[in-house]
């Protein structure tokens, strides 16, 4: 089985997740991989910017033409190496997700390779995470599990 590798950022790159998640995974799958690693509980809109397509959940779908249902595309569908995933529609969070490579692998799950900075929060804005980040720093070693 083929997975691949994503890193997926901040653009500061103050937070990021690394992980490997299937290759025939839709890219609903990839959204729920990233709401567990940032440790949120999917209640905001989200979608991801992958070129010039817009892909989001069935529900948030609004009839333009140029925005498609997230679990009906595989991340084998696509051969960009860069998309964006923004999540909540008010001091939006954006992620920056990058293919780093493929991994061989004898399962068909989501691997959280690595990780720094804090989990943000559910409620956290951007600016309120830079500001806790700043009154209290990372301790040493959690950039790595």
């Amino acid at each position: 089985m083929e997975s691949f590798k994503f890193t997926a950022s901040v653009k500061s790159g103050a937070l990021s997740r690394v992980f490997t998640i299937p290759s025939d995974a839709t890219f609903e799958d990839l959204s729920e991989v990233i709401q567990v690693t940032m440790g949120w509980a999917n209640i905001r809109h989200h979608r991801f910017i992958v070129g010039d397509m817009v892909l989001q959940p069935p529900s948030q779908l609004e009839g333009d033409k140029d925005d498609y249902p997230e679990n009906e595309y595989l991340l084998s569908d696509f051969d960009s190496k860069s998309m964006r995933y923004e999540y909540g529609t008010k001091d939006e969070w954006k992620l920056y997700l990058k293919r780093t490579g493929k991994v061989d692998t004898d399962d068909r799950v989501a691997h959280l390779l690595s990780l720094s900075g804090y989990p943000p929060g559910e409620l956290m804005t951007p600016d309120d995470y830079n500001k806790a980040r700043e009154a209290n720093p990372e301790p040493e070693g959690l950039d790595s599990l």
